[in-house]
């Protein structure tokens, strides 16, 4: 992914638009310090998020709806069972009356009967028709949620397909704006810089380290192996105090461990969870739901639903929070590193899990 510098204005406003109407999320001032990800790719990963939190409202949404769905379609039926006993009552009692013909009905003894039934089949119906109101209230209330349940439900669908369309206009302005930076370094620099001199400078550069550009952030130094890189030492006054009491790690970590390996070189994807593809809280999710433990597909729902350690307190298996806003996020495997999906365009690796924006861990259990 290109720097913010080749992409365009009007496709970073567009993503700033949408996640601010949207989903009324917006990463605080200053969430990317000094060492952090290049900024569109940083939009892109907040964005991946985002998307992942309207997908799990969605969800509660959609369950929230039938739940709904099934209790009006239960008191419709306990309603219609009500009427048809109230109806089966009337039709006995004019049966009966009918039955010994006009004589009878002139009969004194009959006529005594039949108001005695009258009076006990009034009787009998009065709770029916209490019942039947209170049924009535209920439906009218039940058919309002239902209203309420399903405009919620096609608003928050709509977001995750406005979310869906900015992603996808980001990245094919990005597209175009590398093949036009292509198209420029195959001819002259921006300023007439002959390329075989571009060729001549660029040959003594230091290239980058691989990662720099995931949504993790760059790391602070160079990384001499492409597959298991050397960790970063943070500086001691750097983070989150360490957990007075932390809770001893689970027996299911290594599990959740090892799942993380076996999905190394997988691609990273938006919004998936496996097995062939991921983003990075959906290798997070499937590596411990490997391990029986559940937990949401957004990054910021795994940042709060579990106890909290510091750096120095990471054991293998805790997951690894990045940036204010937490839309990133990682796998601990010990030794000062991780195991995270990183962003588009890359695959699921080994990195060092120190970086400026670590915030915390969180360890499932």
């Amino acid at each position: 992914m290109p720097p913010r510098s080749t992409l365009s204005c009007r496709a970073v406003a567009v993503l700033a638009a949408v996640a601010a109407l949207s989903f009324g999320i917006v990463a605080p001032a200053g969430a990317a310090p000094s060492g952090s990800a290049a900024p569109g790719t940083r939009d892109l990963g907040v964005l991946n998020e985002q998307y992942n939190l309207t997908r799990l409202r969605l969800d509660q949404a959609t369950a929230a709806l039938q739940v709904t769905q099934d209790r009006l379609a239960a008191t419709r039926a306990r309603a219609e069972g009500v009427r048809a006993l109230v109806r089966a009552r009337s039709a006995s009692l004019y049966e009966g009356a009918a039955g010994g013909g006009v004589t009878a009905v002139l009969d004194t003894a009959t006529v005594d009967d039949f108001g005695r039934r009258t009076e006990y089949v009034s009787a009998a119906a009065k709770p029916d028709r209490a019942l039947l109101r209170n049924l009535s209230r209920t439906l009218g209330r039940l058919t309002a949620e239902q209203k309420s349940a399903t405009e919620a439900r096609d608003h928050l669908r709509a977001q995750a397909e406005a979310a869906t369309a900015a992603r996808h206009k980001l990245l094919a302005e990005a597209a175009a704006a590398a093949a036009k930076h292509q198209a420029q370094a195959d001819g002259a620099g921006p300023v007439g810089t002959p390329r075989a001199m571009l060729v001549a400078s660029s040959s003594t550069a230091v290239p980058p380290a691989r990662g720099s550009g995931s949504t993790g952030g760059p790391i602070s130094s160079p990384v001499t192996a492409p597959h298991a890189p050397g960790p970063t030492t943070p500086p001691p006054t750097t983070g989150p105090a360490p957990h007075p009491t932390p809770p001893p790690p689970s027996s299911r970590a290594a599990t959740a461990v090892n799942y993380a390996r076996a999905q190394l070189g997988k691609p990273y994807a938006f919004a998936t969870a496996g097995p062939n593809t991921f983003d990075c809280s959906g290798l997070t999710m499937a590596a411990w739901r490997a391990a029986g433990v559940s937990m949401a597909h957004y990054s910021g729902s795994q940042a709060a639903a579990f106890p909290k350690v510091g750096w120095d307190q990471l054991q293998p298996g805790d997951i690894v929070v990045f940036y204010s806003d937490f839309h990133h996020v990682g796998l601990y495997i010990g030794g000062g590193m991780m195991i995270h999906a990183p962003q588009t365009g890359d695959v699921v690796k080994i990195a060092p899990a120190w970086r400026e924006n670590f915030q915390f861990g969180v360890r499932p259990g």
